[in-house]
């Protein structure tokens, strides 16, 4: 599928490749169909008396580079200077990697609009130190407050259903079941006729809408009410492991 669509990882890798990056990054703009992700690494060699020792070093993250725009224009290709437009993920001249592209790709094609308010709750998340561990299968919102101990605060599938299960688990080894549950809570009076399905193993209790299945990102995000509302339930929950011990 990468191949048929021109989608590969390209690295340039010498000694000394400092010089003339630019002039190579601008040679890439030049050909506006190509779809790669780029990354410069630089191996410093030394000389030992045994061998050589190298060391690589990467000097620019993997990301795509925008190189432009191609469109048709009386029956003319026409090849424009580099794109201010969006990102897959909705976003403007954000770096973004394959991977990332093809999760929300696959998102799109079960809520199509979705990516563009997925990617603005993200940014709102980063303020307060949650990553956004992506898969070409799902996406995971990860936080690691200062004791060290990583909490996985929800996994977002390919087909947008929320999952909670890792996070319950995580909370009740750590003696704070009640906070997962809360969180449970307020997620589901973002979405109306949501509400949190209790299973026989607390830990596994989840959000549903319909009772089969738990409750997509997109039914709270449809609203910037939602969105802010999720925001407001992951900061909550954070104080509150910070705190340890469930709000009042």
């Amino acid at each position: 599928m990468l191949a048929r669509r021109g989608r590969f990882l390209l690295l340039i890798v010498g000694d000394g490749i400092r010089e003339g990056v630019e002039g190579m990054t601008e040679f890439l703009q030049q050909h506006a169909g190509f779809h790669f992700t780029l990354a410069f690494v630089e191996i410093a060699l030394f000389k030992t008396h045994g061998g050589y020792i190298a060391q690589p070093r990467v000097l620019a993250r993997t990301r795509n580079i925008d190189r432009g725009i191609v469109t048709v224009e009386e029956g003319r290709i026409v090849i424009g200077p580099p794109s201010a437009g969006q990102s897959p993920d909705g976003s403007r001249g954000k770096p973004t990697t394959i991977t990332q592209e093809l999760y929300f790709e696959k998102l799109e094609k079960e809520f199509p609009g979705v990516s563009q308010r997925l990617s603005a709750f993200l940014d709102d998340l980063a303020m307060y130190n949650v990553r956004s561990d992506f898969g070409s299968e799902s996406l995971i919102l990860r936080w690691s407050p200062d004791n060290g101990r990583d909490w996985n605060l929800g996994t977002i599938s390919k087909h947008g259903l929320l999952w909670t299960e890792l996070l319950g688990q995580k909370a009740n080894s750590s003696g704070l079941l009640e906070l997962h549950k809360q969180f449970l809570e307020k997620l589901s009076k973002l979405v109306p006729g949501a509400y949190v399905k209790e299973t026989p193993k607390e830990s596994a209790w989840y959000v549903t809408l319909n009772g089969k299945q738990s409750i997509t990102a997109d039914a709270i995000l449809a609203t910037e009410a939602g969105r802010k509302g999720w925001v407001r339930a992951i900061t909550e929950f954070q104080a509150a492991v910070m705190n340890g011990s469930p709000d009042e």
